[in-house]
């Protein structure tokens, strides 16, 4: 049987770091993954922008009265938003102190001083609604849980309009079929590219890191596969039951090539004939 050349298989350096940079780089040019980011940026930027409103919307529901007014919504928003932002830069600042401190204790006094730390966190952003529109404790909870459900459900509802979901389960099937050519897909994301040449070229045509090859390129790249697999059986050793166990994968995978390329063949003529 002939041997399978294992090809030059990329080594844990920083030339394999910037092989995965820039297959990170292909990657995010890709349309799904441009749409999905684009959409993620809006959805972003849209619920901080309404956030305003969310607050407006539950004081209507939870507080009434004359200071539940849009300028107090904008005041709590900014509020509940600057605190965690200040929360964050604090800790960039004396977090390795605290955490230097601690060293040395046990595992439960750690997580009992943070605890207690993000228990008084909580109730500073509670005493901000408290103090603004001058309600209680239970009042200021339920209204803050009010506005996450209203912001929850205005994201669920972006979802459905823009089919964000279908989106992602493209994007997801555009990684791989199974589980793993997921995780091979994960592998050639850092650097690492599959051992035999075969397997390397059916991967870069049917799970390609960034945006697919055209047609044509495809079609070249499957008849170059087909000679290389022809080689290879022809190299099979009669009753080598490991060679052709390890050949009839990467078969199978061609097959599945081709009915993927019939398809893509059959699509295009459909759109030509309607244009």
């Amino acid at each position: 049987m002939q041997s399978i050349s294992l090809g030059a298989m990329v080594p844990d350096s920083p030339d394999q770091n910037s092989l995965a940079r820039e297959r990170f780089a292909e990657f995010i040019q890709r349309d799904d993954v441009q749409w999905l980011w684009h959409f993620s940026f809006a959805l972003l930027i849209g619920t901080i922008l309404l956030c305003a409103g969310w607050w407006w919307i539950a004081s209507k529901i939870v507080v009434r009265g004359e200071r539940a007014t849009l300028g107090n919504a904008f005041r709590v928003w900014l509020g509940t938003l600057l605190l965690p932002l200040g929360f964050c830069v604090g800790l960039i600042f004396f977090g390795p102190a605290i955490i230097e401190s601690l060293r040395g204790t046990g595992f439960a006094t750690a997580w009992a001083v943070f605890g207690v730390i993000l228990l008084l966190l909580l109730l500073l952003w509670l005493h901000i609604p408290m103090r603004v529109y001058e309600i209680g404790f239970l009042s200021a909870l339920g209204l803050v849980l009010l506005t996450i459900a209203l912001a929850v459900a205005g994201i669920f509802a972006a979802d459905q309009i823009f089919h964000a979901d279908s989106h992602r389960e493209a994007l997801r099937n555009s990684l791989g079929r199974t589980e793993p050519e997921r995780r091979a897909f994960a592998t050639r994301m850092s650097g690492k590219d599959a051992p035999d040449e075969i397997d390397r070229l059916l991967d870069d045509v049917m799970i390609p890191i960034g945006k697919p090859k055209p047609l044509p390129a495809r079609e070249a790249t499957a008849k170059l596969i087909q000679q290389k697999l022809e080689a290879r059986r022809s190299a099979l050793t009669s009753g080598d039951a490991r060679a052709l166990a390890e050949f009839q994968p990467r078969l199978d995978r061609y097959m599945q090539l081709l009915d993927d390329l019939k398809a893509a063949r059959t699509a295009q003529r459909q759109e030509a004939a309607e244009h």
